[in-house]
């Protein structure tokens, strides 16, 4: 029966790739992400607009009335264009770098 140390086997794999033998450089990404975690403005107007959009349906729902419905639905697509537009603007996630150098 063979047997290997674990240093020889730690070495070699640290030898192979970067970061202690952890991601290979192809996996590595281009730059650090962002560090806001996806907190921007225009994420928030998305998710406040869902909410609205979701408590105006609901109540539409409650009261059988297909006009709140309607409402609620148009209240989430406003909320969305407002969202796209403001990332447009600057107000969101930073696109990523889509070549590697």
């Amino acid at each position: 029966m063979t047997t290997t140390s674990r240093a020889g086997a730690a070495e070699s794999a640290s030898a192979d790739s970067v970061a202690g033998g952890h991601y290979a450089p192809q996996n590595l990404p281009v730059a650090a992400p962002p560090t806001n975690h996806g907190r921007t403005v225009a994420a928030w107007v998305l998710f406040w607009g869902g909410v609205l959009a979701a408590v105006v349906a609901g109540i539409g729902f409650i009261l059988p009335s297909v006009p709140v419905i309607a409402a609620g639905a148009g209240v989430f697509v406003v909320g969305a264009a407002v969202s796209i537009a403001l990332r447009a603007a600057g107000f969101g996630q930073p696109r990523k770098a889509s070549t590697r150098t």
